[in-house]
């Protein structure tokens, strides 16, 4: 008798504890995506003047103890999940984790969210609602993209 797994995808914002260099951006990918495979984890980070927001597709396991990893890691501040939901099929499983570097006019720009960003508010205001706008936008660029990667900045 076999045991299907139950799949989530989990979606959070976090405030960096300070700006990352494209160096430090792109160490953070390196290990999240060596980590991410190992644990049959995909997903999208978004990363904006300091500010994170990430969705996590897997194993329910998987996905609730990497997401708990997170908020205790050093350079992560004011961690929310906003949402948390069973999934039958991953949205963003063609890579272990796709990439965007988004500055605050990037985001003014983008379809459906220019109103929110023109307040100035940063990725740890988004709502749900706005969180999925947002990955569906940087999703739809990466799968034309083909690179699992897309350097908006």
């Amino acid at each position: 008798m076999s045991t299907k797994t139950s799949l989530i995808q989990l979606v959070y914002v976090s405030a960096a504890t300070h700006l990352f260099s494209e160096q430090e951006l792109a160490e953070v990918l390196a290990c999240a995506r060596k980590n991410n495979a190992a644990l049959s984890i995909t997903g999208m980070l978004v990363y904006s003047e300091g500010s994170f927001m990430q969705v996590l597709e897997g194993a329910e396991t998987a996905v609730d103890e990497l997401f708990n990893k997170i908020g205790t890691d050093e350079r992560h501040g004011h961690v929310i999940r906003l949402m948390r939901n069973a999934i039958s099929a991953r949205s963003f499983g063609a890579w272990t984790m796709g990439f965007a570097n988004a500055s605050r006019v990037d985001l003014l720009n983008l379809p459906g969210c220019n109103d929110f960003f023109a307040g100035g508010a940063c990725l740890g205001d988004v709502d749900p609602g706005r969180a999925r706008t947002i990955l569906e936008f940087f999703r739809q660029a990466n799968m034309q993209s083909g690179m699992g990667q897309v350097r908006i900045a």
